[in-house]
C-alpha cells in the first residue's frame, strides 16, 4: 500500500515504530534521485474518531538503506509528502528504518502513507 498512490492506505507498524524495516524493490536498477514519504496516516473516517493523522504515531526520521549506502532524513510533523535527496544512488533495492516517531494522542501505532521515488536512468 506505500506505492499506490492513495494516501488514505499504507503501512501500519504496531508498537511504536522505531526499529521498524521497510524493504521496496526497485523493478529496475536505476539512479534514486529522490524519495518522499507521507509520514502520517493521512485518512479520514465518518466514526467517532475521525481524522487519523493525529491520533497515531506520525514518522519523525528515518534512515535509508540502499546498496552501497545511507542517508538520515528528519520529517517535520504537518501532512504533507516530504522528500529527501539520495544523489543518484544505483541500487535495485531501499531499505527504509524508522528511527524516531511523533507519539500519537491516541494509538501507539506508526503508519506511513505514501512512498514515492524519484529516479533517473532509463
Amino acid at each position: 500500500n506505500l506505492p499506490d498512490g492513495d494516501p488514505s492506505t499504507g503501512r501500519q507498524v504496531s508498537a511504536g515504530g522505531p526499529g521498524v524495516r521497510i524493504r521496496l524493490d526497485v523493478p529496475r536498477e536505476g539512479d534514486l534521485e529522490r524519495v518522499g514519504d507521507l509520514p502520517g496516516y493521512d485518512q479520514f473516517v465518518a466514526d467517532r474518531f475521525g481524522d487519523r493523522c493525529p491520533l497515531n504515531n506520525r514518522v519523525a526520521a528515518v534512515r535509508f538503506e540502499w546498496e552501497g549506502g545511507s542517508r538520515e532524513q528528519s520529517y517535520a510533523d504537518r501532512r504533507t509528502v516530504q522528500w529527501a535527496e539520495l544523489g543518484g544512488a544505483r541500487t535495485r533495492w531501499l531499505r527504509i528504518v524508522i528511527t524516531a516517531v511523533h507519539p500519537g494522542s491516541r494509538w501507539n501505532d506508526t503508519v506511513i502513507s505514501e512512498v514515492a521515488c524519484l529516479r533517473r536512468g532509463p
